[in-house]
């Protein structure tokens, strides 16, 4: 979009106004939430980490104007518009510029993990015991985590020489184990975004492998809906 005359003035006015307060840059910003767009300025943030900046109803107006004329365009840069998203105006009261931009908040993702000898415990003795006996290999069990809460699955998946599954709590406290592995590879693993994998336990080297998937929100620039001197 082109920014009329009217608008413009408006826009250097500010600009004066915001640099009598010594600010050289300003920010505005907006949410989308539900795919919709909320936006109500009422103070600038100092782009320099300076207080904020009062508003008023003339520049309030024009940004408000500008933001619901681009929503729909603000949405659809989106990925998903039912995730958390953020618009920001920033302008530049040196260079006489406006920007608008979008940011969503995108789930991202690390690995780690860990690993440990088998323990020569009854309860794992019972696991390698049952797994010979039927001829497995390989055993994994799931974990999931997120919100503050999260589990260990109660089955234990075989492979290797032929396929089953089983109740974890079958073997004693294999699974007492497995969360204090857990926890002691990544503590607050359930926690915010969280994170899920699984235990590999692996009677050909005798070794219990931790692979971790650690999930993380961060704010991403996704879009510039404008840019525009004045």
């Amino acid at each position: 979009m082109e920014l009329t005359q009217e608008q413009k003035k408006t826009l250097e006015v500010f600009s004066m106004y915001a640099r009598g307060y010594g600010k050289k840059k300003v920010s505005a910003w907006g949410s989308i939430e539900g795919c919709e767009l909320y936006f109500d300025v009422r103070k600038f943030n100092d782009e320099e980490g300076g207080s904020e900046l009062d508003s008023y109803p003339k520049i309030s107006t024009l940004l408000k104007g500008i933001a619901n004329e681009l929503k729909e365009d603000a949405i659809d840069s989106m990925e998903d518009c039912d995730n958390y998203g953020e618009v920001k105006f920033l302008i530049d009261c040196i260079e006489k510029d406006l920007t608008l931009q979008v940011y969503e908040n995108v789930q991202t993702s690390t690995d780690d993990g860990s690993s440990d000898e088998i323990p020569k415990d009854e309860h794992f003795r019972g696991l390698i015991e049952y797994m010979k006996k039927h001829g497995y290999t390989i055993g994994h069990v799931y974990f999931n985590g997120g919100g503050d809460s999260g589990y260990i699955e109660n089955n234990i998946d075989f492979s290797g020489g032929g396929s089953g599954r089983a109740p974890l709590d079958r073997f004693g406290k294999v699974e007492d184990y497995l969360y204090d592995m857990l926890n002691n590879t990544l503590s607050g693993w359930e926690i915010d975004a969280g994170s899920s994998g699984s235990f590999e336990i692996n009677l050909n080297d005798d070794m219990i492998y931790l692979s971790i998937n650690v999930y993380e929100y961060e704010m991403q620039l996704v879009d510039t809906l404008l840019r525009t001197e004045f």
